[in-house]
């Protein structure tokens, strides 16, 4: 009891003193006294734990919600790679489909081609197609037949797609 008790992060700045002792006392008003000291310094002792106590409990409580924060955003990171790993994963099939008709339409192009040679027509675009005689109807009748097939298959597609 001789040294003061120090808290610095109480109320006032002021550390816990005890009060100087009158010197007119008698031993019962002593005693009293003693006894109203003790209880004082144990109600203050009693206060300052409850105080480390919240202090420890406000504590973990703030690195509970830092760590809730931590794994949250961890936790959306890694959606958010999911998400552009599936994107991904849909761009490469993507592109592979389109490579697997793209190979499918020369193939059957080519084989439309060996069909017009074996029986005896000249594919268009070979070069004696543009030897042939430019007089002659049956090329350029078949150029535009093919050309409105084009347009007639674009519109059904387009009527198509809009119901």
């Amino acid at each position: 009891m001789s040294a003061p008790i120090k808290y610095h992060l109480s109320i006032t700045s002021k550390p816990y003193k005890l009060a100087s002792t009158p010197v007119d006392l008698n031993a019962e008003e002593y005693k009293a006294l003693t006894v109203e000291r003790v209880t004082a310094e144990e109600r203050y002792d009693n206060a300052m734990g409850k105080h480390k106590e919240w202090k420890t409990m406000k504590t973990k409580e703030a690195q509970a919600e830092q760590k809730l924060e931590k794994e949250w955003l961890w936790l959306e990171v890694k959606e958010q790679q999911q998400r552009l790993d599936l994107e991904k994963k849909v761009l490469e099939e993507t592109i592979a489909r389109k490579e697997l008709d793209d190979l499918a339409k020369a193939k059957k192009n080519e084989e439309n081609e060996k069909c017009l040679v074996a029986t005896g027509h000249q594919p268009l675009g070979s070069e004696e197609d543009s030897e042939s005689d430019l007089t002659d109807p049956k090329p350029i009748v078949m150029v535009e037949l093919r050309r409105r097939h084009k347009i007639a298959e674009g519109k059904k597609k387009d009527e198509f797609t809009e119901t």
